[in-house]
């Protein structure tokens, strides 16, 4: 049986050698074209070598010209136009199978290969990456363990209970049983994929499921960048730990352009984030914090965020995985953390940043409310080329 780290990467594995083959494919194409050129233009050199130029027919007026009506082999409607000529998804459709994601099987056993699906339907689930459509091939039936978004009439949207970029958007009627939040295991009969990172499922059970956050685990720091105009940038992680998962893929540093907005591009894709997620044997600092009930999460978040300097759309990222997972508790001690997190897991970012923000939640579970020294937050003031983290981990 794989662990969730080794199926995990070999999802990012077999994403980036689709990728990959889809791109040598274009190049191979666009090289043909270009040798079919050079053909044409050396046969029309011999042609006007040997025979010279041919005579036109001569028109007195524009009119004359335009009422000449030019013959030619093809059919209506068969014009070389370019929407006869095959699209970039047509070309790689023979390198579809290369993509292969790694899904667990109905009887707990090894993880079986798992093709896209064929269909289009107009309703796509998107990962906050531009993503290209592919064509699709029918899966076999498996397993997935998902984290529930937000929950409709006839589906439901999820994700993966631990950091993924990946989402989906699953076929079946809760029907009141499961809400948004519940980890939930899903059986399932088909998986379409829609997008690079987004897949449609169609559920034939949804049970709830045993998976928890583990303690010891870094998850999901985010790296936003902001640079003042379009920047090639340079970032590092000095990690006391072991790196699990990193989306792009962490090359001894991310090497990235970044835009003003936040768009991050890398390897021809374009992220919203730089996603890393790690284990380590740190000792987080709980001495000073809060003590939240369950249900009081939401509110206390939005609070404590904005004081510690994330924008609106930040901590909606933030609470969109954390939320969840401290809503479980009857209470949780939660924590922001300061030097015990920066110091065994420093950054480096080239051009010099002007102001950086690293948020670090580390939180513990709890049944009864405990007494706790209220922890002093720290304010930020973003400006200039701005980095923004965010992350947690249960202690």
């Amino acid at each position: 049986m794989k662990s969730r780290d080794e199926y995990i990467r070999g999802v990012y594995e077999k994403r980036d050698a689709y990728v990959a083959a889809r791109k040598k494919k274009r190049k191979a194409a666009i090289s043909a074209g270009v040798s079919l050129s050079v053909c044409v233009i050396a046969a029309g050199a011999f042609f006007l070598s040997n025979y010279g130029m041919p005579k036109f027919a001569e028109f007195d007026s524009v009119d004359h010209m335009n009422s000449v009506q030019i013959q030619t082999d093809q059919a209506p409607g068969a014009a070389n136009s370019a929407e006869d000529r095959d699209s970039p998804d047509e070309v790689v459709n023979e390198y579809a199978s290369e993509l292969e994601l790694l899904c667990p099987t109905t009887d707990g056993g090894d993880f079986q290969t798992v093709y896209p699906p064929d269909d289009k339907p107009e309703s796509t689930v998107l990962a906050p990456a531009t993503t290209t459509k592919t064509e699709s091939v029918d899966s076999g039936a498996g397993t997935l363990t998902l984290d529930i978004d937000e929950v409709f009439d006839s589906y439901f949207t999820a994700c993966h209970p631990w950091p993924s970029p990946i989402k989906y958007k699953v076929y079946y009627r809760l029907g009141g049983k499961f809400k948004s939040g519940d980890f939930v295991d899903v059986a399932y009969s088909k998986m379409t994929q829609k997008s690079d990172f987004g897949y449609e499922l169609t559920a034939t059970g949804v049970t709830k499921s045993d998976f928890e956050i583990q303690p010891g685990m870094v998850y999901k720091p985010v790296i936003y960048l902001y640079p003042r105009t379009k920047t090639d940038v340079t970032v590092t992680l000095r990690y006391d730990g072991r790196l699990t998962v990193t989306d792009p893929p962490y090359e001894n540093g991310w090497r990235v352009i970044a835009y003003p907005d936040g768009r991050i591009i890398s390897g021809g894709r374009e992220y919203p984030y730089l996603f890393w997620e790690g284990e380590s044997g740190v000792v987080y600092d709980m001495s000073k914090g809060f003590c939240v009930a369950g249900g009081d999460t939401r509110v206390f978040l939005w609070e404590k965020l904005a004081l510690l300097g994330l924008n609106e759309a930040e901590a909606r990222d933030f609470m969109e995985f954390w939320v969840p997972h401290l809503e479980r508790s009857a209470y949780n001690k939660i924590c922001f953390q300061y030097e015990t997190y920066t110091d065994g897991a420093g950054l480096a970012v080239t051009p010099k940043p002007d102001s950086v923000l690293r948020v670090f939640m580390a939180f513990t579970q709890l049944k009864k409310p405990v007494r706790i020294e209220p922890q002093e937050l720290r304010g930020f003031e973003r400006g200039g080329f701005a980095v923004v983290e965010w992350g947690g981990a249960i202690q």
